[in-house]
């Protein structure tokens, strides 16, 4: 199963959205113009009178996307800083002439003629900031025309939530994001860097309690979900504690041959957040003094030159690099 997404802000793509997101496209009018397969699995959920459907203009990295879609995939939809609707394939077709009759022409005479069918279609409200931690993505990541999800992040969200359809729907649990409130505005009282460093500390007990202490109205979903998400992110700053041998990426120093146990840490790039990014190239291996100086020197991570600029304009380049 494959995650596919497209963008409707252009005001083109507003007004399609209208036509045939928002309402549904008349499609029985135009039988005639639909293979027979086509047409039959339209009809299999009743769908062979109207349908929700939407269109790529022909080009390579399109008609590339298009050829990857099959039914059961599962589409987003972006518009103007959040995804808006979320929805299944059931079958696409090839035509130019349905592209036509449903959203005309753009001003170089082309059509939105790879179409694909959707069904089960739900408005949904996820802001693009959030979408990006929890995907995987750097929070500056701005969604453009028609794409997919990396498969690796989607076996992931498959590992961690059981289904894409288990993550969107806890991405879209109206709890979480009463809880992501209080617990930003925790952060900026404490600090980033030791609330980072105590709940990877946490058991899964201590931790549900932290949540219901944040928030005693949060869903089962969101404590679960969130759960998860700190599980998997710690056994990826396991993995990578034991990559470097448990020294600071930075000055390379360890405390486990001397003193017999570890005390590295694992710092997030992008701005720590209970759905934060755990990719391995959004995490640093830290020992606490470079860890804690990155949070109050403001240090900055330059992923080219593989420094760590501070605000007084000081520079550290990385020691010890395999990853990033």
């Amino acid at each position: 199963m494959k995650l596919f997404y497209f963008t409707a802000s252009s005001k083109d793509a507003q007004k399609h959205l209208q036509d045939t997101i928002q309402n549904k496209f008349r499609i029985g009018q135009y039988r005639f113009l639909l293979p027979e397969d086509v047409f039959r699995q339209l009809q299999i959920v009743n769908a062979h009178e109207e349908v929700n459907m939407w269109g790529a203009l022909p080009g390579p990295a399109n008609i590339r996307n298009w050829n990857k879609i099959e039914k059961g995939d599962r589409v987003l939809i972006y518009s103007q800083g959040k995804f808006v609707y979320y929805g299944m394939v059931l079958a696409k077709v090839h035509s130019p002439e349905i592209a036509e009759i449903a959203w005309g022409k753009d001003i170089k005479g082309e059509t939105w003629e790879y179409i694909y069918f959707l069904y089960n279609l739900q408005e949904i409200d996820i802001d693009v900031v959030e979408f990006a931690r929890f995907f995987g993505y750097r929070t500056n990541f701005i969604p453009q025309g028609f794409s997919f999800i990396r498969e690796e992040i989607v076996t992931k969200c498959m590992n961690e939530f059981g289904g894409i359809d288990q993550a969107i729907s806890f991405l879209t649990n109206s709890t979480l994001k009463a809880t992501m409130g209080t617990f930003n505005n925790i952060v900026e009282q404490h600090g980033e860097r030791e609330l980072e460093s105590s709940i990877m500390e946490m058991d899964d007990d201590q931790f549900v309690n932290y949540i219901n202490s944040l928030d005693s109205n949060a869903s089962i979903e969101v404590k679960e979900g969130l759960r998860k998400i700190r599980k998997y992110n710690k056994k990826i700053i396991d993995e990578l504690k034991e990559r470097y041998n448990h020294r600071c990426q930075i000055c390379g120093r360890s405390s486990l041959n001397e003193y017999g146990v570890s005390v590295v840490e694992g710092h997030h790039i992008e701005p720590f957040s209970l759905t934060q990014n755990n990719s391995p190239d959004n995490i640093m291996i830290l020992c606490p003094t470079h860890h804690r100086l990155i949070h109050k020197a403001k240090g900055e991570f330059d992923r080219k030159k593989k420094e760590i600029h501070y605000a007084n304009g000081y520079s550290e380049k990385l020691l010890l690099n395999e990853h990033l």
